[in-house]
């Protein structure tokens, strides 16, 4: 099967790519709802960030997402439903090979992922570049932790509506206090 060289011959920058924001398992649709989206990885690019992980030893599925998660800084964690298939079409593509490992299965580099990975050297600083310029550890780290808390307080509340506690007092008590707090972290984020 032959890949589809004429698609990576474009640079990142003209095929479209976002590269502020970030994405993270717990957090995307949190920055999604504050209107950003994360680094975008495009389609196929996957496939390079997939192979430079394989350099260093075999792997299975979770590593993989993890050594990507660690060699884009946190700035992005691909999900199951990207992973497995981008690993499927590697398979077919005769990029990489996989063997069972106990209950796991490992997937390593063949000879001609290996040379797909060198011609394309370049794409993948420029994807692992554009990680770089995402927001920082520090502003992830934010991020989860608003995250967090606002979950606790979705969770709080439904659970106090299930347990019949939610009466139109309480109700209008908390429907206050979230546009106060909005209000609030809106003139702060207004401020010069």
């Amino acid at each position: 099967m032959q890949m589809n060289k004429r698609h990576f011959s474009k640079g990142r920058h003209d095929r479209g790519h976002h590269k502020h924001g970030y994405k993270h398992k717990k957090s995307g649709w949190f920055s999604e709802m504050l209107g950003r989206r994360g680094p975008r990885i495009e389609r196929g690019e996957i496939r390079y960030l997939i192979l430079d992980t394989l350099v260093e030893k075999g792997r299975h599925g979770y590593d993989i997402m993890q050594n990507i998660k660690e060699k884009t800084s946190g700035m992005y964690l691909p999900s199951s439903g990207t992973l497995y298939p981008a690993l499927q079409m590697l398979e077919d593509l005769e990029l990489i090979f996989s063997r069972e490992d106990g209950k796991r299965r490992v997937y390593e580099l063949t000879e001609k992922g290996i040379e797909e990975l060198k011609e394309q050297r370049s794409l993948l600083e420029e994807i692992y570049e554009d990680m770089g310029q995402g927001q920082s550890i520090e502003h992830n780290e934010f991020f989860e932790e608003i995250h967090d808390q606002v979950m606790n307080m979705f969770k709080t509340i439904a659970r106090s509506f299930q347990r019949g506690r939610l009466d139109s007092a309480r109700t209008e008590k908390i429907r206050e206090i979230i546009h106060d707090t909005f209000k609030r972290v809106d003139e702060i984020l207004k401020e010069d």
